[in-house]
């Protein structure tokens, strides 16, 4: 019976413990079988285990080496050769194989590094325009009730109304990206689930995206720049207080985000990248913008402090 069988006919009481029991079991196995210390102690245990389940009655460490000090100097040797040739094939295999893995993992790290960055790096670049486009709607309707309509103010609204149809494809790129960001976390949830925060950095990011992505549907224009009222028209259709919503929104939620993503890419590449002298250096050389980007993660984006 397929596992996903067996989870539509059990209650989710039983058969979340029962998961977690067989990880459990598994991982355990895994570990005694299939890495060198694990059989060493899976070894070790059958052999002073050996009495217990069986007529069988291995000597004690002391007998042990009273038998070796009996053999002749040909099987001391003989012993010994097999000993050394043995463990040496475990080591190399050991070391060949941890490697191999290593490297692999390593890789797979990169990947998703790579891919999350580029993702979210799209993204921070679309909510920069979208936001550039919403605080010119915000400058241009208070110029409107500051100065009334001036030759500057209606040059700003002609630019503005112009500038609606690139938003409008920007906003919609937003949009999809803001479910397939899912996708993203789908494919890396395993990864990231063996670096210690990994999941929880990126949920942390795509929930902060995705109040950023709900703030983008604020009223756009559409005005006939020939229409004599075009003016009143386009102050009427705007709304200002949504249009600020969103720019201090992703003013706070963006930094957060970038400043998480950024933290989950250094996890990622640490492996490969080292720590050294010329890192610990720039650590020490930018401590201000460390301290201002922990300030942000610890805040949660909720301000710009």
């Amino acid at each position: 019976m397929h596992p996903f069988q067996v989870i539509q006919k059990l209650h989710p009481s039983v058969s979340v413990p029962l998961t977690y029991l067989f990880a459990t079991v598994g991982y355990i196995w895994r570990f005694t079988t299939g890495t060198s210390i694990g059989v060493l102690i899976l070894s070790a245990a059958a052999y002073y285990a050996a009495s217990t389940f069986g007529s069988v009655k291995p000597f004690s460490f002391g007998e042990l080496i009273v038998w070796i000090a009996g053999l002749s100097d040909e099987l001391k040797a003989a012993a010994l050769t097999s000993v050394l040739t043995i463990t040496g094939f475990l080591i190399a295999f050991h070391s060949s194989t941890a490697s191999w893995k290593k490297q692999v993992q390593n890789q797979l790290k990169l990947d998703a590094a790579v891919e999350i960055e580029g993702f979210f790096a799209e993204v921070s670049a679309l909510l920069i325009e979208s936001k550039l486009y919403a605080q010119s709607i915000v400058d241009a309707v208070i110029r409107i009730r500051e100065l009334g309509a001036t030759s500057e103010t209606q040059y700003e609204l002609r630019r503005i109304v112009e500038e609606t149809p690139k938003f409008l494809d920007t906003r919609q790129r937003i949009s999809a990206l803001s479910v397939g960001v899912h996708r993203l976390a789908g494919k890396n949830h395993t990864l990231l689930s063996t670096v210690w925060g990994g999941q929880e950095a990126l949920a942390n990011a795509i929930e902060a995206f995705q109040e950023i992505a709900a703030c983008t549907w604020f009223p756009t224009p559409y005005v006939d720049c020939a229409d004599e009222r075009y003016i009143d028209i386009f102050v009427s259709q705007v709304d200002i207080t949504k249009c600020a919503t969103f720019i201090e929104t992703s003013d706070a939620k963006g930094l957060y985000m970038n400043a998480v993503t950024g933290g989950l890419r250094g996890i990622l590449i640490a492996p490969v990248m080292e720590l050294n002298l010329s890192a610990l250096c720039n650590l020490a050389k930018h401590r201000r913008v460390m301290g201002k980007a922990f300030g942000v993660i610890r805040d949660g984006g909720r301000g710009h402090g």
